[in-house]
């Protein structure tokens, strides 16, 4: 008898709704009120949403890491629950979005899927093509149970970030991630993976992910920019960016005082000048 000890990898957690224009906001809000709201006695009620939908609700709350639910610690807002509350409750900012969206597909744990996706070295693909792409990946060290788990979760990938309807404001079935221009439709088959305009994604967005991906150690100050390219959740993977803009962004932290740049042996290393919790950062 064969045993797989693979760890198993939850997936289709979202109850298959993305997230809906309003819902997050509607979540922030009440959630800041009553840390109980997504209860069962409670969360249709107080979220004007069914039952499913609370589940889908606190899912995405859990995946975009705003909120932590927890049976004995308590639930609480994580760091990007608090500054949304603080800066952008109604989240109106298009950093907002943005941020939200790096907590998503920086999280593994909660949205595997995403996360693989986005550190992936795929810019074109069909859906069917995406699926066996991230099965190669993931199943190597875990169990993906069911195959349809996986073809949903990539299905709501497309979902959350392509629209042919998002200019519509009416339309509040649209992921409102898909106003970040991340995923275009080249026919009716295949997708594109596409770099955003540059004024849209604020500097300090990028210099956020940075510090995420590059300050696990707190003693590193600096790093050759070269070598980033090659860990998980950079900015490059996450927002679909090139090197060239990456680098438009670098200067842009240099001329606000966040990093130095130095070229030297061939070498280009960032130095971070400050640093900033994001509290600091959008108060800069």
């Amino acid at each position: 008898m064969i045993m797989n000890d693979k760890k198993s990898l939850p997936l289709k957690r979202h109850e298959t709704f993305s997230i809906r224009e309003g819902w997050l906001e509607k979540a922030i809000n009440e959630f800041s009120i009553d840390a109980n709201c997504f209860s069962k006695d409670k969360g249709q009620r107080v979220l004007g949403i069914g039952t499913n939908m609370v589940k889908s609700l606190r899912y995405w709350c859990t995946a975009t890491q705003l909120i932590r639910f927890s049976q004995f610690r308590g639930n609480t807002f994580n760091e990007l629950g608090n500054f949304l509350l603080s800066n952008d409750r109604y989240l109106e900012q298009d950093y907002s979005w943005w941020l939200i969206h790096l907590y998503l597909c920086s999280n593994f744990e909660d949205a595997p899927v995403f996360n693989t996706f986005f550190n992936l070295n795929v810019n074109r693909f069909e859906k069917e093509q995406l699926v066996g792409y991230i099965r190669n990946v993931l199943e190597v060290n875990y169990d993906l149970g069911a195959p349809s788990s996986l073809e949903a979760d990539v299905n709501m990938i497309i979902k959350s970030y392509y629209s042919d309807d998002k200019s519509n404001p009416e339309n509040n079935l649209t992921c409102p991630l898909s106003k970040l221009g991340l995923l275009e439709m080249i026919d009716k088959k295949t997708y594109a993976r596409k770099q955003p305009k540059y004024n849209s994604l604020d500097y300090r967005v990028i210099y956020h992910a940075l510090t995420n991906v590059l300050y696990k150690d707190e003693s590193i100050n600096s790093f050759n920019i070269e070598d980033m390219y090659e860990l998980p959740n950079n900015p490059l993977n996450i927002f679909n960016l090139s090197k060239s803009s990456l680098y438009q962004y670098l200067e842009e932290m240099k001329k606000k005082g966040l990093i130095n740049l130095v070229k030297t042996a061939g070498l280009n290393i960032a130095t971070f000048e400050k640093r900033l919790s994001l509290q600091e950062l959008f108060q800069n």
